[in-house]
């Protein structure tokens, strides 16, 4: 990690607390800080524990954030230990029930708050009574103090009013109550007015919001009685901040004030926040729009009592800006936003503005989009075209036939999405709007992903030049991110261009989707280059960030990476359940791409796993989809697929037409990137058919060509299994290849070809070894007819060792594994004899 990113995220936790109203960073923000300074901790010191207390009061963001870390543990020693009530546990978890704390801990407890001198006879009463809870204990005796059941002397603590020991109430909950009620009058309702507040209040507030004639002086007494504890730091300059002891006491106390006085507080903070701001653009949006909302929710009644004119117009404004400012960088919590909002103008009476009704059902369509859930956003993107037409408004219903169109192509309808978002584009060009035809030219680019990749490329880069023109940054970044991921195909300049743009685009913290998206784009181009343990590592890390903005189709295509990537070089079980997830998200997101490429990365992973029929039935499923929905640009991964399977196989003979296919395929689609892959493909076939020179031609090939490219994964294999043709073609090859060799398959065939060298030089214990190793390497991957050719080439070696029962037990178990690919007999020979061969 550099000391910038360091640095960055440090400071954003540490500086955690933000002025009051000021838009805080999200559980998103926060955690993706956390986990950036606890990994580099981690890796730079040593095993690193996160604490997570009041687990209780986790909103559903944060629940879903530690759900992904359990499900996608983090790549480095880390413990996270969350702190909960019993009745409100997080199910997905693992869990370890605590007991109370025994007396001895408790009088200890006690001593601490009294000190030492305090006769057993004195605590011992409190400490039966709290039964093991210390926040009771704490409490308790805080209340005997103030009521003078205990009294301080000169010669310690006494107890003053026996029967008062026994006043206690019996529940944490109505012992704070009873503590706040014994308060004098002043103190009380600051720190009621602290608690609509929120977690932290200042001392300038509450001389404004307060009635009492000395808030100041009520604020050091309540912070003597340690309810509230002044922080060394405070986020409003030239202000004390306080926060609540414990986050029960706060709770009471503001539960404690009737409805009616709780929204009439709520309304003056939110009054106060917006006197503070300097101008409208500097508000603070989150706080006002939490500030009104909860002014209207707690001003209305059963009986038809309603909130003051106004409050519901300015919750709607302020909720609904609140999801604009946030849709940009987490859909999912925008879409929660415009829901609450739309909530509000479904129940309110007063009366708001139908544009403003338009513009939320129109913001939450969009939201909707990004989360996958087509059939929502299609009814309120149709709401809000029918209201923009009613009131004659052009831009408000052009708007609106964005998300219409988008939705209808999510959907896979893409004829009817050329068409609204053709409308929709000629509305923007009478209103003179370019950024609204940027969009249309963006989403249009979207309905041809199936059918045609050169005009997908074609309209994104007009999208990008009139976002250029209209100085949308959002757009933009966008367009240069989607352009990034089309080119993963390619390589080449282009490509690395618009990747250095959305990288440099995507610089801001907040915003997961674009740091989701360009990880995205680099696990691809690492995949697509053949390096795999790159991409399931950069998927790993990009998986969470896309499941917290809520960009589900980003979220499935970190999983499809990663699947096809673990079915190349990752244990089988990993890309089975990996897979599978894929399948799941494409039955969620109703996409047929998304089906298709999970049941390729299935295919794969069921035959290492031993299941070739498996295989080959999820192998026609996804052919069956391709066409069927004719997703044409996918017919090269499912061509690429199948080849990979026949040489998992062993199936040499049908390696040869496959890659003629691919060949064809790869030019007619312009995905350069894969060009490499077809004299690879041939040539690791012509080399386990036993065929070392006509191997050589080929893999000689592939490296120039994956050089030429950048393919540094394909490049190291096409290097490896050169020199291992070499070798058996009985050539001089000196040294070890300069590739490098991370990657699984890579180092099992270097492996190997240590073990040919040593064979030549006399080395049979050598050649043994080394043979050993590349049969652990290759199993690491499951069964494949590498797999069994390692094993025989160990059994050679221990045979010219002269240990004949271990080489027999060697052949027996390749023998076994072909048996399970169901490999060809005509195929087996070259597999089981590859020296001789």
């Amino acid at each position: 990690m550099d000391r910038r990113t360091l640095v960055r995220e440090m400071s954003l936790l540490l500086a955690g607390r933000v002025a009051p109203g000021q838009a805080p960073g999200s559980v998103h923000d926060a955690l993706a800080a956390v986990r950036t300074v606890v990994e580099g901790l981690a890796r730079m010191k040593q095993p690193v524990t996160v604490v997570l207390d009041d687990l209780q009061w986790a909103d559903p963001d944060l629940v879903k954030a530690l759900e992904d870390v359990g499900r996608q543990p983090w790549e480095c020693p880390v413990l996270f230990l969350g702190l909960s009530r019993p009745d409100k546990l997080i199910a997905k978890l693992p869990q370890l029930e605590l007991g109370s704390l025994p007396d001895p801990a408790m009088l200890e407890l006690a001593h601490s708050v009294l000190g030492e001198a305090a006769p057993r006879a004195v605590v011992q009463a409190p400490v039966g009574l709290a039964a093991g809870n210390p926040l009771f204990l704490e409490e308790s005796l805080g209340m005997l103090v103030e009521t003078g059941a205990l009294v301080s002397g000169a010669t310690g603590w006494r107890v003053a009013q026996p029967n008062l020991l026994q006043a206690v109430p019996p529940t944490i909950r109505s012992l704070i109550a009873a503590r706040l009620d014994g308060l004098p009058p002043d103190e009380k309702q600051v720190l009621q007015d602290a608690s609509v507040a929120g977690d932290a209040t200042w001392d300038g507030l509450e001389e404004h919001l307060s009635e009492v004639p000395d808030p100041h002086r009520a604020l050091l007494s309540l912070e003597g009685r340690d309810l509230l504890r002044r922080r060394a730091t405070s986020a409003v300059p030239g202000s004390v901040e306080y926060g609540f002891k414990h986050p029960l006491i706060r709770e009471v106390a503001y539960e404690s004030l009737p409805r009616l006085e709780r929204a009439r507080r709520h309304r003056q903070i939110a009054e106060w926040l917006r006197g503070r701001a300097p101008s409208a653009s500097e508000e603070p949006i989150a706080a006002l729009a939490h500030h009104y909302e909860r002014a209207w929710e707690l001003g209305r009644s059963t009986t038809g009592r309603r909130p003051p004119i106004g409050t519901a117009r300015l919750a709607v404004r302020y909720l609904g800006r609140s999801a604009a400012q946030t849709f940009a960088y987490q859909a999912r919590s925008a879409e929660a936003l415009y829901e609450r909002a739309l909530r509000i103008v479904q129940e309110d009476e007063e009366g708001i503005d139908p544009r403003t009704t338009a513009t939320l059902l129109t913001g939450r369509a969009e939201s909707l989009i990004e989360m996958g859930r087509h059939r929502e956003a299609i009814t309120h993107a149709t709401q809000a075209r029918a209201i923009g037409h009613e009131l004659g408004d052009r831009r408000l219903a052009a708007r609106a036939l964005l998300a219409l169109g988008r939705a209808e192509s999510d959907a896979g309808r893409m004829r009817r999405a050329r068409t609204l978002l053709e409308e929709a584009r000629g509305e923007f060009a009478i209103l003179g709007d370019v950024r609204g035809q940027a969009w249309a030219l963006h989403h249009l680019s979207e309905t041809w992903s199936r059918d045609d990749y050169s005009r997908e490329l074609l309209e994104l880069r007009k999208a990008h030049r009139l976002f250029t023109r209209s100085r949308d940054r959002w757009g933009r970044s966008v367009a240069a991110q989607d352009l990034a991921y089309l080119l993963t195909t390619q390589g080449g300049r282009e490509f690395h261009r618009w990747l250095e743009e959305a990288n440099r685009l995507a610089e801001d913290d907040r915003d997961l989707r674009s740091r989701a998206a360009v990880a995205r784009t680099r696990g691809y181009f690492a995949y697509f280059c053949g390096e795999f343990g790159e991409a399931i590592r950069i998927m790993r890390e990009a998986r969470p960030l896309a499941a917290q903005s809520g960009d589900r189709y980003a979220e499935a295509d970190t999983v499809l990476i990663g699947a096809m990537a673990a079915a190349a070089v990752g244990p089988p079980d990993e890309a089975e359940r990996l897979s599978l997830e894929a399948l799941e998200l494409a039955r969620e997101l109703r996409s047929a791409r998304v089906r298709a490429t999970g049941l390729l990365a299935g295919a794969r992973a069921a035959l290492r796993s031993g299941s070739p029929s498996l295989a080959q039935s999820r192998l026609r499923a996804a052919r069956l989809i391709i066409e069927q929905k004719r997703i044409r640009v996918m017919r090269c991964e499912a061509l690429l697929f199948e080849a990979w399977l026949a040489l998992d196989r062993g199936v040499w003979d049908k390696v040869s037409g496959l890659g003629v296919r691919l060949g064809t395929a790869v030019r007619a689609s312009d995905w350069l990137i894969l060009e490499p892959l077809v004299p690879l493909l041939r040539g690791r076939a012509s080399l386990g058919a036993g065929r070392p020179d006509e191997a050589r031609r080929h893999l000689a090939r592939a490296a120039s060509l994956a050089r030429s490219l950048g393919s540094g994964g394909f490049l190291g294999l096409a290097v490896a299994l050169e020199r291992q043709s070499a070798l058996l073609a009985g050539a001089d090859v000196e040294g070890r290849p300069d590739v490098a060799i991370e990657e699984a398959e890579i180092a099992a065939v270097v492996l190997e070809n240590e073990g040919l060298h040593a064979l030549r030089a006399g080395d049979d214990e050598g050649a043994a070894k080394a043979f050993e190793r590349a049969v652990e390497t290759w199993s690491t991957m499951g069964r494949t007819a590498w797999l069994a050719r390692s094993l025989s080439l160990h059994a050679a070696a221990e045979k010219r060792r002269g240990d004949r029962r271990m080489a027999g037990r060697l052949y027996r178990r390749a023998e076994a594994v072909l048996d399970e690919l169901k490999t060809p007999a005509r195929n087996r020979s070259s597999i089981l004899s590859p020296i001789d061969h």
